[in-house]
């Protein structure tokens, strides 16, 4: 959520647009909050995934090869139970898969515009049968937790501020927090 605010901080006309989206979502649900409505917020569910390409929680996959495979292309044959790094940090921002990889454009994840893993890796919660078991509940409980805040607040950057992510921790996280500085919200109907 924290990532989302800063990004959606950044990039004001897309937090407009998606307070708007929750606006109209909530208008025609009376107001209330419920799976369905959360459900129908997609530009908010794009913004939630651009931002998991921006900054994965953590920046590579650890796996063991299950058999002998043949990397195609290549006479290479990685062996069963060979230990492999997948840079999903790397993979993310790789301009081959991601044009402009450092903006920050939910539109990306437009249904029209989701192509297979091979043609642009995506492993915002890993993928295959390993894939986070917590995905579908992790992404409902950020949902909610953004309409909450977006909906009666606005988010701007504390002096143009960027980012500095640490390179000591494992995880991906900034060195000085996400500082950002929150306004009411004067909604308009």
């Amino acid at each position: 959520m924290s990532y989302c605010l800063y990004e959606l901080a950044k990039n004001i006309d897309i937090q407009r647009k998606v307070q708007e989206e929750i606006d109209e979502v909530t208008a025609r649900h009376n107001g209330e909050i419920t799976y369905n409505s959360i459900m129908e917020m997609k530009y908010l569910e794009m913004c939630m995934d651009e931002t998991l390409r921006k900054h994965p929680v953590v920046p590579i996959l650890n796996r063991e090869t299950t058999r002998d495979y043949n990397i195609p292309g290549t006479n290479v044959i990685i062996e069963r139970g060979t230990a492999v790094i997948i840079p999903v940090l790397a993979l993310h921002k790789d301009p081959q898969f991601y044009p402009e990889p450092e903006k920050f454009i939910p539109e990306r994840f437009q249904p029209n515009n989701i192509k297979t893993s091979e043609e642009r890796p995506y492993l915002g919660f890993g993928d295959g049968p390993r894939a986070c078991i917590g995905l579908r509940m992790g992404k409902m409980q950020t949902k909610v937790g953004l309409v909450f805040m977006l909906q009666n607040y606005s988010y701007n950057l504390v002096n143009n501020e960027q980012l500095k992510i640490s390179a000591k921790s494992f995880l991906v996280q900034p060195t000085t927090g996400i500082n950002l500085t929150i306004t009411k919200r004067c909604k308009q109907f």
